[in-house]
């Protein structure tokens, strides 16, 4: 997925539904994640330990919950643009190996009490299995003048 040069205040329509960003997982990205932000509990990286516990393989954690929510908004909206607030619902398990698709939609646009730009989403990440995340976040963006 490419991400956009820039895209302005001014440009944003209420409605407007974002490109759909789909990855498949992996294993090893599974364990990066454990990794990177320190998550160390087995249910990330154990394959036998969340067999044991009738899962059928490894399952992300909340950061990669979270990054796959702000992937598929910024790919939209570009380098320039900045969260404000960001609140997910984790409504089921993304597992290693599945295929997951980000899909997001403009809800608002307006300025904030200080005449900021602000720009409210909401966003849905799904696997296979169904939705898995449901998130409402609010960006600034650049304005033109």
């Amino acid at each position: 997925m490419k991400i956009r040069p820039a895209l302005y205040f001014e440009d944003v329509v209420e409605g407007t539904t974002l490109p759909e960003l789909r990855i498949t997982t992996s294993y090893r990205q599974a364990v990066m994640h454990v990794g990177a932000g320190r998550d160390y509990m087995l249910d990330h990286y154990d394959r036998d330990h969340v067999r044991s516990n009738g899962h059928p393989t490894v399952y992300f954690n909340t950061l990669f919950h979270q990054s796959m929510v702000d992937r598929t908004i910024i790919g939209w909206a570009g380098p320039h643009a900045f969260f404000v607030r960001r609140r997910i619902v984790m409504r089921g398990p993304i597992y290693a190996g599945d295929e997951v698709m980000g899909r997001a939609c403009v809800l608002r646009v307006y300025k904030d009490e200080s005449s900021r730009s602000r720009v409210d989403l909401s966003a849905t990440l799904s696997t296979p299995r169904g939705v898995c995340c449901e998130s409402e976040a609010s960006i600034a963006l650049p304005e033109r003048n």
